[in-house]
């Protein structure tokens, strides 16, 4: 996930080895059974297909391709290694379609890794430009490192990404978990360095040494540069039996201290017991 122009170079090259690589001779590729209709331009591939060129291998139970490189479609049981750049797919269907646009799509029970990274979704579509674009969409998990996202959908377009209900962001470094209609922010690397969700923001931390701290606003503001977390909108926080609300609320994440700004309100029990 974090590395989109690698994943969209990996899919790209296998589907250039099919449709292009015949006639250049930089493939091997073998099958149960292999035909070509010179007529239609067309290759077809069916039984235990595999191809293999550059240090990267791609399986699959049957393909076929146009000869002038302008569709691919592969399905059943496709897999991809290339263990030289630590990047791998699993998937039912993959198709690479060149038109005004070009274009990788891959569906049923994604899996993408690269590197400690993992995304699974229901559906992909890549597509090369600068930056290149990459989308998901389906029951999506994504992990990176320490950090997992759970959403409907996903969309990066270089190193700026956004989803749409967010069901859960979650840092386990800081053991921090958020919550949202929508979020968009930036990558750097292999990191989600900040974000900015809005809708409904439900955010906990949950740390074994404290009692939880839950806030909930309309608004909150994520960035590991300044360690901080903001939360605007009717923020309120709670922790245990002492609530407070405020305009807007600072987590410090270095400090696990909590800050509020503009008419903050605080409410703790009173021990009235003699």
């Amino acid at each position: 996930m974090r590395r989109v122009p690698a994943l969209l170079a990996l899919v790209l090259v296998w589907c250039g080895w099919i449709s292009c690589g015949w006639a250049a001779g930089q493939t091997h590729l073998t099958a149960d059974v292999l035909r070509y209709d010179a007529e239609r331009s067309m290759v077809a591939a069916s039984g235990d297909v595999r191809v293999s060129a550059q240090g990267g291998v791609l399986t699959a139970e049957r393909g076929w391709a146009k000869g002038d490189g302008g569709y691919v479609n592969l399905s059943g049981a496709v897999s991809a290694d290339w263990p030289n750049e630590e990047l791998s797919l699993l998937c039912q269907s993959l198709e690479y379609v060149k038109g005004t646009e070009m274009e990788v799509r891959v569906s049923g029970g994604v899996e993408l890794r690269h590197a400690g990274s993992l995304l699974i979704a229901d559906n992909v579509r890549l597509s090369p430009g600068t930056p290149p674009r990459y989308s998901a969409s389906g029951d999506i998990q994504a992990v990176m490192g320490e950090q997992l996202v759970e959403a409907d959908s996903f969309i990066r377009e270089g190193n700026q990404w956004r989803v749409d209900t967010l069901r859960r962001y979650v840092d386990r470094e800081e053991s921090l978990t958020v919550s949202a209609a929508a979020i968009e922010g930036e990558v750097d690397g292999t990191e989600i360095t900040d974000f900015v969700a809005s809708g409904g923001i439900r955010l906990r931390v949950d740390r074994p040494e404290t009692e939880p701290v839950e806030i909930t606003g309309e608004r909150c503001v994520y960035s590991i540069d300044r360690g901080t977390t903001v939360i605007t909108g009717g923020a309120h926080a709670e922790q245990g039996k002492r609530s407070i609300s405020a305009e807007s609320i600072v987590y410090h994440m270095d400090s696990r201290r909590i800050e509020a700004i503009g008419k903050p309100q605080l409410t703790f029990p009173l021990n009235t017991n003699p």
